[in-house]
């Protein structure tokens, strides 16, 4: 039996209804950035999470800060839906978009696009750290 114009509308407010386990968006919260927890990959990488899940926009979104070792890759080139903003806070890295490959110090900032092959890795000899925002699919 199809529904009324009046029997929809009626049925509205209900999209509003959050279901059980359905994601909520990212809270605003401060935090000390020595207080968020450190992962160490195999190799010799360090991640430190600052947000992650679905802005109040419903967009996924991650913050990270990485630790490279001298001539350490936190993984191969890839490419994936998300945008990605890199920000060099120490060290020197480069930086690969689409095989084309830049230095940068800190200060220096690199972005790639959803779906541009993309890489980053150490090209100093002292630990260089940044931080990453990926928006949009497989941000979270």
């Amino acid at each position: 039996m199809p529904l009324s114009r009046r029997q929809l509308c009626g049925l509205l407010p209900l999209l509003a209804i959050r279901l059980p386990g359905e994601e909520q968006h990212i809270p605003s919260r401060a935090a000390d950035f020595h207080d968020l927890s450190m992962e160490k990959s195999p190799n010799g990488a360090e991640f430190r999470s600052i947000v992650a899940g679905k802005g109040y926009n419903a967009i996924p979104l991650e913050i990270h800060e990485t630790i490279l070792p001298p001539g350490g890759a936190p993984h191969p080139a890839h490419h994936h839906a998300g945008d990605e903003l890199f920000l060099v806070m120490k060290g020197g890295v480069e930086v690969t978009i689409n095989g084309k490959t830049t230095k940068l110090g800190p200060g220096g900032a690199a972005y790639a696009a959803g779906g541009d092959q993309h890489g980053i890795r150490n090209a100093g000899n002292e630990p260089a750290q940044y931080f990453v925002a990926t928006i949009g699919p497989e941000a979270s």
